[in-house]
């Protein structure tokens, strides 16, 4: 099956500070992967540069989204090709047009996902302005609700864990394979935690590391159990395939 999302010898700069050099990646339609790495590792450099986000400047490289080159296009271009992200810290919105969440999740989306999801959420927070007033974990619900009601082929989850317990953890994981696993999507999670993986059982886990991948395995139990007992450090050793 041919690569959906493709990243080829990719260099990100920030200002004059390089943070990604020469990396490589690929993610194939209907995969769930795991992006793994300690803070400043280059993690939300790689996702602001697929969405095509300031300030993360592309020195070099490709970015190929279902075959097309996406590198030079605007993020707003970006999204309507299928390509959604879970911002780590969403603002609030109010005061504004189309201001409540039922609002933004209603205008995209088809009825199916809309009955689906209101009859699930109900007014818990579907009556509320976006993100105004709502603790942590409702933030992160209200964004798994908002890209769940569009027809985004490829899900972008930055630190969608941070900050949750055990059952939290939990519920968010159900929630995550509810919406885009089960149903086909393309799904990229990052995370520095990692206890994720647990209940994602994603179909490969990349580690980064001082912005390069160091390594890449279907066997995400070893990785994690490694990282926990030895640290980010000891996965230089291990052995990883691109392919």
């Amino acid at each position: 099956m041919p690569s959906f999302l493709k990243i080829k010898n990719l260099s990100v700069e920030i200002g004059e500070k390089q943070i990604i050099k020469d990396l490589d990646f690929q993610l194939k339609k209907g995969e769930t992967q795991v992006l793994l790495g300690p803070n400043a590792s280059g993690k939300s450099t790689l996702v602001g540069a697929i969405m095509g986000l300031s300030p993360f400047h592309i020195k070099k490289g490709q970015i190929l989204f279902q075959g097309k080159d996406i590198t030079k296009l605007s993020p707003e271009r970006r999204a309507r090709l299928g390509i959604s992200l879970s911002f780590q810290n969403p603002p609030s919105i109010s005061g504004v047009h189309l201001d409540t969440l039922l609002d933004n999740i209603t205008v995209p989306s088809s009825k199916k996902r809309q009955k689906d999801i209101l009859q699930q959420w109900g007014d818990s927070l579907l009556s509320r302005d976006v993100n105004v007033g709502f603790s942590g974990g409702e933030k992160k619900i209200s964004e798994i609700l908002q890209i769940a009601s569009l027809n985004s082929q490829l899900v972008i989850l930055d630190e969608i864990d941070s900050g949750l317990d055990i059952q939290k953890l939990k519920e968010f994981s159900s929630l995550i394979k509810k919406y885009f696993s089960s149903s086909g999507k393309s799904l990229l999670v990052i995370t520095h935690q990692g206890d994720i993986l647990r209940y994602l059982k994603p179909d490969w886990v990349n580690v980064i590391l001082k912005g390069k991948i160091i390594c890449r395995s279907q066997n995400w139990k070893e990785v994690w159990q490694t990282i926990k007992k030895h640290g980010y450090e000891k996965c230089k050793k291990c052995s990883f395939s691109l392919s």
